[in-house]
């Protein structure tokens, strides 16, 4: 462990135990996290005492599901689920992958992030292979997109109305239900707004939704989440091999960060 990790842990162990957050988070989809970042940030978590999320590269990725399983993450996301098929193609490959036991020991999560997933939300929820899925995590940004309005616009009406109709479905359900996408401190009040809400996330860090947002301290959480990732982004630089995304990433939040501070 060198002195980036310290001061990481440091933060982190900050952030659970006075900023309610449950769990760091990593993708091989669109983030395109490697082995040896994830076991990395595996460790971290672990000496954190928090969960570790992976998103894996689509709803049968088994290469990804055994990655997950080598660097110990306990919560598997799939993204881009638009269909009760895929649904099943997600249990399918988790069943591949890990024993009956470690099965019980996963949360299984699927992201809901096009106007497609969501016109299909009844079929998807109502399979039979959904009793295996823990919740639903909403992308904002994809769904933002998805609907031609930017991802600026993740806190509108019309994605609200959206999320307010997957949180009573969860709630239904006794499910998950976790909201990300461009989350900053202008996002509190539409989470506040929602009937039921199980968390929240930024790039990597989740957070618990009832203890968060019922403390004086919800916003402050966000701005450290943002401070850990350009932490983490920044580190990266010194241990991994540089990549061009990661510096356009550390630019896009010290950006958000400033505006916000304002």
């Amino acid at each position: 462990m060198n002195r980036f990790d310290e001061k990481m842990i440091t933060v982190l162990r900050d952030l659970k135990e006075n900023y309610h957050v449950i769990g760091i988070k990593a993708e091989f989809e669109a983030e395109g996290t490697t082995m040896e970042e994830a076991m990395r940030l595996t460790n971290i978590a672990a000496m954190s005492g928090l969960d570790f999320a992976i998103k894996v590269g689509g709803c049968g990725a088994i290469k990804d599901l055994y990655d997950a399983k080598i660097a110990g993450a306990n919560i598997i996301v799939a993204p881009m689920i638009e269909s009760a098929y895929a649904i099943k193609k997600f249990v399918d490959a988790t069943k591949t992958v890990f024993s009956a036991n470690e099965l019980k020991g996963l949360t299984l999560l699927v992201n809901i992030e096009t106007q497609t997933a969501y016109e299909k939300l009844d079929e998807i929820v109502s399979c039979e292979d959904f009793q295996a899925i823990d919740g639903i995590v909403l992308g904002r940004t994809d769904m933002s997109e998805s609907l031609s309005i930017t991802k600026y616009e993740v806190n509108s009406a019309q994605i609200f109305e959206m999320a307010k109709t997957i949180s009573k479905e969860m709630a239904k359900k006794e499910k998950l239900f976790i909201v990300g996408g461009q989350v900053d401190t202008l996002s509190i009040p539409f989470f506040k707004s929602m009937p039921y809400l199980t968390g929240f996330e930024t790039r990597k860090i989740i957070f618990d939704a009832k203890s968060s947002l019922s403390s004086q301290k919800a916003e402050e959480g966000i701005l450290k989440a943002i401070e850990f990732e350009m932490e983490w982004l920044k580190n990266k630089q010194e241990k991994f091999f540089p990549r061009k995304e990661d510096y356009q990433r550390i630019k896009t939040l010290e950006g958000r960060y400033k505006k916000i501070l304002k």
